[in-house]
């Protein structure tokens, strides 16, 4: 299977959700195929969406993702970006302050107050978690998740020519 959707749909079959973190742990330290890899941010895992946010397994080192990728990252996503999450019921601005603090949590242990106040983020900590759990009920999560790691992974790999940390 080539999916990551459907590659985590076969996990959660075979999974329990108590050992999501240790199949994580397992799978950030070994080598494994690019479709389980994103299948692993398919998973259920318990909490809620910052919590699932830092669950992912992503295909570059946690070391580079925890440190570096805010550089990468404006305080306000690109609109372009944006658009595709925007739902009735979250403003568009409120919207774009929480996925640049997801694009920072994915697979990271930053802590969401550290990511906001490195970001300059005008919106506190719980407006973000609100944001991110207006997200997270809607039907298409699963998705925002892999578009989200996918776009963290591709910062992490090139990042853009703007140092957004700097600014």
């Amino acid at each position: 299977c080539d999916s990551p959707v459907h590659a985590a749909q076969l996990l959660r079959t075979v999974l329990v959700p108590q050992a999501h973190h240790a199949v994580a742990r397992h799978l950030r330290t070994h080598t494994v195929s690019g479709a389980l890899t994103s299948a692993g941010l398919g998973l259920e895992c318990a909490g809620g969406p910052v919590q699932q946010l830092r669950a992912v397994i992503s295909s570059q080192s946690a070391a580079r993702c925890s440190s570096d990728r805010y550089h990468g990252v404006p305080a306000l996503v690109w609109p372009a970006v944006a658009y595709r999450f925007a739902l009735p019921g979250l403003g568009f601005e409120r919207l774009r302050h929480a996925l640049s603090v997801a694009l920072i949590l994915v697979g990271s242990p930053i802590s969401l107050e550290e990511t906001c106040a490195r970001l300059g983020n005008p919106y506190p900590p719980r407006s973000v978690t609100r944001a991110l759990q207006h997200l997270h009920a809607h039907p298409g999560w699963s998705y925002c998740l892999a578009t989200l790691s996918r776009l963290a992974d591709d910062i992490d790999r090139t990042p853009p020519p703007i140092d957004y940390a700097r600014r």
